[in-house]
């Protein structure tokens, strides 16, 4: 076995219903530090690279932490939500039935599921109307456009933040308003939650992440 063969099998895991207690929990401490963290938490004094003109640039390294905590937490809150509901996470081992993605429990052999490999996020969204069809019982549903709309922007957000560093990134308030107002509604829709969300960027911005 080689070494990376062994650290996969150190995560190896087939998530049941009984874990979405634990991804909530991720998620929430992902997304509360998406919110309230500071351009100080990233170092006490400026860092400086002088090919960027001389730039303290802690507030890039802040930015790129809101940006990727949103990511991951917004991953983690599409799997809670999945597994609450009673739908495997895990991809499948020799796959079936092509172009579903929303599988239960009771729909699959555990013996076909995967337990080194989880569901990509993006075809975990894909899948959000096929899981909410099964969870309604319904032929048709229609998903809430500020929810696909905030895991879109998580999604991207993540994908890119975890794999290239960029000098700088265009700030577009209405962004992080569509994150805001999708997650208020997952927490609330989802698991009948109270979120008080608010992203700090600007000065003096006050955050909020608060769950009744």
């Amino acid at each position: 076995m080689s070494l990376e063969q062994k650290l996969k099998s150190d995560f190896k895991s087939q998530f049941f219903e009984r874990d979405w207690h634990l991804f909530k929990l991720g998620a929430d401490k992902y997304l509360e530090s998406a919110a309230k963290i500071k351009k100080n938490d990233i170092s006490q004094k400026a860092i400086i690279i002088p090919n960027i003109i001389r730039k303290d640039v802690r507030l890039l390294f802040r930015n790129k932490r809101k940006r990727l905590f949103i990511g991951l937490g917004c991953e983690l809150i599409l799997k809670s939500y999945y597994l609450k509901n009673g739908f495997y996470i895990n991809k499948q081992i020799n796959k079936r039935d092509k172009g579903k993605i929303a599988f239960k429990f009771i729909e699959l052999d555990s013996r076909d599921i995967d337990q080194q490999k989880t569901i990509e996020f993006n075809l975990l969204i894909q899948g959000l109307a096929e899981l909410e069809r099964k969870i309604q019982n319904k032929k048709r549903v229609i998903i809430d456009t500020d929810i696909r709309n905030s895991l879109n922007i998580a999604k991207v957000f993540r994908n890119k933040e975890a794999h290239i560093i960029t000098k700088g990134h265009k700030y577009n308030s209405q962004d992080y308003d569509e994150i805001e107002k999708g997650i208020i509604k997952i927490y609330n829709n989802w698991f009948n939650e109270k979120l008080d969300f608010k992203i700090s960027f600007e000065n003096n911005e006050l955050w909020e992440f608060n769950i009744t």
